[in-house]
């Protein structure tokens, strides 16, 4: 089942519970309750349209906005500040070989990383990065200057988007 499908079947069995509700007025409360939110969701699914696989080009946009603050390049002070703070996991890339610190909070988030990496690794320049692979972001988008930490999870009070987005 393609991923928008089950993003929709996901949707509407949250709200199937409203549809279980016995007809009169508590149904009709619930339903005129819940109608916004089944708008959106309708508005969504009608408007949504698949990314490309070939070039993943919808989300060029969301790359763009989430590296802007770091247009300059980062420091390796602010990088050894970063990973001293231990606000992520640390990973390097050398020579197309990855390396990760030991420690690591979610060992299986770590992995589904660890597993993208490597499958682009041989088109990536030697280069570190702190993936943030907590439940919560790190790095808050208030936060000044920009912190640059990856994160698996966002909001949107966060500054960088999920990996899964990044497609990285």
């Amino acid at each position: 089942m393609e991923r928008g499908a089950r993003r929709a079947l996901g949707l509407w069995l949250l709200l199937l519970p409203l549809l279980l509700l016995p007809p009169g007025q508590g149904r009709q409360e619930a339903g005129s309750k819940w109608k916004v939110f089944i708008d959106q969701i309708n508005r969504a699914l009608k408007n949504y349209q698949p990314c490309s696989s070939q070039n993943c080009s919808c989300y060029h946009g969301v790359i763009e906005e989430d590296l802007t603050p770091f247009r300059g390049g980062i420091s390796r002070e602010k990088m050894a500040e970063v990973v001293r703070r231990k606000l992520g996991t640390h990973y390097q890339i050398i020579k197309n070989r990855l390396y990760r610190e030991n420690d690591c909070m979610f060992p299986s988030r770590c992995s589904g990383v660890e597993h993208f990496i490597l499958e682009i690794i041989g088109h990536l320049p030697d280069m570190e990065m702190v993936i943030n692979v907590r439940d919560y972001p790190q790095v808050p988008k208030w936060m000044e200057p920009a912190i640059p930490v990856f994160s698996f999870s966002k909001c949107l009070e966060s500054r960088l988007r999920r990996l899964g987005k990044l497609y990285l």
